[in-house]
């Protein structure tokens, strides 16, 4: 039967919604939350505490995270602090289809560089192990960044010229580009006088 969206209906699975938030029912919210979205223009906000979410309902079903979230290239992240272990496969034993999201993610090389990253302090293992990941990112706003270890670990393509961000305020940036076997830039000029 086809959802009647009416203003009586877009209300009552608003609160429904609310309601399993509340209680969390996860599940029934997701599929509630699904219905809604699908209704509502409107893309829901990408803020820190559902960007991994995000993430990986977009490796799993693009289709469905660009109706929910737009698409990835233009994600409002403006609000997100914290984008640690972003897109490390590890995180993929939290879903069903582990074998999927862990190839997803391993190969993901989307063009995420219109990003707004300005608020972001934690970086720290974001394309841990991101074989294909090498989208031109130099532009990036780094300023607020404390925590970029392990940043690139692993990530065999990355070559994109970071050279030009502010890391003044990192402390930790261990391990940032270990194996990172493509990048060939000079990082001579960052000053990290307060890293550990």
């Amino acid at each position: 039967m086809p959802f009647n969206a009416s203003p009586c209906n877009i209300f009552m699975l608003r609160l429904l919604i609310a309601v399993c938030a509340l209680f969390q029912c996860a599940q029934g919210e997701d599929q509630l939350t699904r219905l809604y979205s699908e209704r509502n223009p409107k893309h829901a906000d990408i803020v820190t505490v559902n960007i991994r979410k995000a993430v990986i309902e977009y490796v799993l079903d693009e289709e469905y995270a660009v109706k929910r979230y737009g698409p990835i290239e233009s994600w409002d992240t403006s609000e997100v602090t914290d984008m640690s272990y972003l897109f490390f496969h590890g995180r993929c034993s939290e879903n069903s289809l582990i074998d999927i999201c862990i190839k997803r993610l391993k190969n993901f090389d989307e063009d995420i560089s219109a990003w707004d990253v300005s608020s972001v302090t934690k970086f720290e293992s974001m394309f841990f192990s991101s074989e294909r990941f090498n989208a031109d990112i130099s532009a990036w706003d780094t300023s607020n960044a404390e925590n970029m270890s392990r940043f690139f670990y692993g990530s065999r393509a990355f070559n994109a010229d970071i050279s030009a961000w502010d890391v003044n305020s990192v402390t930790e940036n261990n391990m940032m580009l270990k194996g990172a076997t493509s990048f060939v830039h000079d990082l001579t000029s960052w000053t990290l006088a307060n890293t550990n």
